[in-house]
């Protein structure tokens, strides 16, 4: 297996480039490496809005480390600013009064590089309150204050190895010592996923078994084989759902959610609102063109048809609950690039569409995260709704667009990064490809305490860059996302050459052939890498353990395979594979077993729950302890079955031959011996 482009990148100290500090390290807030917003003014740094600064830190070993704030904050309205200090999945809180004082707290951290990241985010309101860092200590570790590209995916790659994964100490009740057991990871608990296509021509790409080595079977087999998630390209955006006023047609929406549901895939809606022209029919183009020109009818027409638009799109209590289907949903796509509805309706407006959706959701029982969806994000980031705008490295404009949303009350659970990544060469003067610049992006959408995803992925049609060169921008946003701690989802914007968006085809996996791409084989790569296939052994004790992501397991053991969810914050999990008063084998324990053990009593060996080769008492008060318990639910293994007779079903069969060649002994010694009376 390659290790992957991080991975290929030397030691710590002589690739990062950084000042690696002793084990205790004071740096000044207005020297802090990254600084998402505010002004410096003798050493310290104000943050007067929503805002973060940061530093990295490595570990040669697991160690406690100790980490301190001289900080000073400005209360507004009678609250305090809230200063975070994070690393990975850890944060300390505190409420920072008038005056410079130190705020401390020690981390337990494995070896490794990590983002420390003190922010301030209780400004939503966007009041007097402020936040002044005067400095960070570091005790423990080695400080490595740079901004690199370098140090950004050391960051990623350790949080992928310690964030992403845990260990897994597995009881197998039932089970014999010694006996074999293998656990596949089926599916990652975070989401790599897929743009699916509408269909081409005569390829109906959701087709229900379609035709071995067809166009459409090679595609759904890709996507099968590849990804956990899938998004509608096209068929979820209202110019595809209705397109005649009233008509409204899901079917292909429909389709996608079904076959991604058959196929155990979380599904990614994509999009409720965008006022692009591809985004919404011409009818309702012409309503938002009317209500921008002021027209108070055309815009209180527009809100009643997104109601409408809400009710089957999501729920209405009568017609189909979608929402039930969706993962995450973009609630409103582009909506400051496409400022349409933000003019029309403003920021209020807007939280009273989001605050819809999540009724319309809550109302059918669905658990979805509503998303803002951007592009320009971690490229020539230009803040589209003010002119003149210069790039911002830190996307504080598409924070503070969800920001606003929920200052006006509304409900936004996530942010979806869009990102075509342009590898020519003005790209590469200008605004470069640079993992640097996603930490700087990705730190500061976390600090919202919301979830955030690479929600569109793909490589422009612009210059000529190699394909090794689009195989790192690829492996490297891979690695950010899945390295940041609130990402949740990445997602390729298409796969095939045939079937993507025509402005961004270089970033596909396959080419028109079904040929994998060097992008291709580096997302295989990765996936390899991110993988678990264990070969395990049972021990004395009934456990099997292993260090495997977090998801969906397949644990085989005895001709069956178990199905486990691996989940952060736990590592004790338990498998029944045998009930010992389960006779008759069918995975409980019930009055068929009883039938079962009154058959074999004092006769066989069918019905011996202690192992000591019959059928006695002390079998039925094992049966009688179990009476109304079940097994975990399994399905045979198809491979072991074709192979051979499962472990189980062997011992179960000469279990009935040896009870069958003890009861003819038994009734030949009956012939042989003087009548005597018999009793149970």
């Amino acid at each position: 297996m390659q290790t992957g482009l991080l991975l290929r990148i030397g030691g710590v100290a002589a690739c990062f480039g950084a000042s690696l500090a002793s084990a205790q390290t004071v740096i000044n807030g207005s020297s802090l490496a990254l600084r998402s917003s505010g002004v410096g003014s003798g050493g310290a740094w104000t943050l007067h809005d929503n805002g973060y600064v940061g530093a990295y830190l490595t570990l040669a070993a697991p160690g406690e480390v100790s980490l301190s704030v001289s900080a000073s904050g400005q209360s507004a309205v009678g609250v305090a600013p809230r200063m975070n200090l994070t690393v990975g999945d850890q944060s300390a809180s505190f409420d920072v009064g008038a005056g410079f004082q130190n705020y401390a707290h020690t981390f337990s951290l494995p070896a490794g590089t990590h983002f420390v990241r003190a922010d301030f985010n209780n400004d939503l309101e966007k009041s007097a309150r402020s936040l002044t860092i005067g400095s960070l200590t570091a005790t423990g570790a080695q400080a490595a204050n740079a901004n690199t590209s370098a140090l950004a995916l050391a960051a990623a790659n350790t949080y992928i190895e310690h964030g992403r994964q845990g260990d897994v100490r597995l009881k197998l009740v039932g089970a014999e010592p010694g006996a074999p057991v293998r656990v596949e990871l089926r599916r990652h608990a975070f989401n790599f996923g897929a743009a699916a296509a509408n269909p081409i021509g005569t390829n109906y790409f959701w087709a229900v078994n379609p035709a071995p080595g067809s166009t459409v079977d090679k595609y759904q087999q890709f996507l099968k084989s590849h990804f956990n998630m899938l998004v509608p390209e096209n068929a979820g955006k209202w110019s595809n759902n209705e397109f005649v006023r009233d008509a409204v047609n899901m079917g292909i929406n429909d389709a996608i959610v079904a076959f991604a549901e058959s196929n155990g895939m979380r599904m990614r809606q994509h999009n409720l609102l965008w006022s692009d022209d591809a985004g919404s029919p011409a009818w309702v183009n012409s309503l938002i063109a009317q209500a921008v020109g002021g027209s108070p009818s055309a815009k209180a027409e527009l809100l009643a048809e997104i109601h409408e638009r809400i009710a089957y799109y999501v729920g209405d209590g009568v017609g189909p609950e979608r929402a039930r289907d969706y993962f995450e949903l973009d609630v409103l796509n582009e909506g400051l690039h496409e400022g349409e509805f933000r003019a029309i309706f403003g920021d209020a407006g807007l939280a009273d569409v989001f605050n819809a959706v999540a009724a319309s959701a809550d109302g059918g029982g669905a658990e979805v995260k509503l998303y803002v969806n951007e592009y320009n994000v971690l490229q020539f980031s230009d803040n589209p709704a003010v002119a003149g705008y210069s790039s911002d490295n830190y996307a504080n404009w598409f924070r503070e667009h969800g920001e606003a949303i929920e200052r006006a009350g509304g409900q936004v659970d996530g942010y979806g990064v869009q990102y075509y990544a342009l590898l020519d060469a003005n790209a590469n003067a200008n605004s470069p490809h640079s993992p640097a610049r996603m930490q700087q992006v990705f730190q500061n959408l976390s600090l919202t305490g919301k979830s955030f995803g690479l929600t569109e992925f793909g490589v422009q049609n612009s210059g000529s860059p190699s394909g090794a060169a689009v195989a790192d921008a690829l492996e490297e946003t891979m690695r950010m996302t899945f390295g940041s701690p609130r990402a949740e989802t990445f997602n390729m914007w298409g796969f095939w050459a045939n079937a993507m968006w025509s402005q961004a085809t270089l970033g596909a996996l396959v080419d028109a052939n079904w040929n994998l791409t060097p992008a291709g084989q580096r997302y295989e790569q990765l996936m390899a890498e991110w993988d678990v296939d264990a070969q395990l052994v049972i021990d004395g004790a009934g456990m099997a353990e292993f260090r495997g992501f977090y998801g969906d397991y397949d644990v085989s053991v005895d001709g069956r395979v178990y199905n486990l969810s691996v989940v952060k914050g736990q590592s004790d999990y338990e498998l029944v594979v045998r009930l010992a008063g389960d006779f008759d084998q069918d995975n409980d324990v019930d009055g068929d077993d009883l039938s079962r053990w009154q058959v074999e009593f004092g006769v066989g060996a069918a019905a011996d729950a202690d192992g000591d080769g019959d059928a006695d008492g002390a079998d039925l008060l094992a049966w009688q302890r179990q009476f109304g318990t079940a097994g975990s639910p399994f399905e045979l293994d198809a491979a072991a079955e074709t192979q051979a007779v499962p472990e189980g079903a062997a011992v179960l069969l000469m279990a009935l031959a040896l009870g069958a060649v003890a009861r003819v002994a038994a009734l030949s010694r009956k012939r042989d011996a003087k009548p005597q009376a018999e009793g149970v």
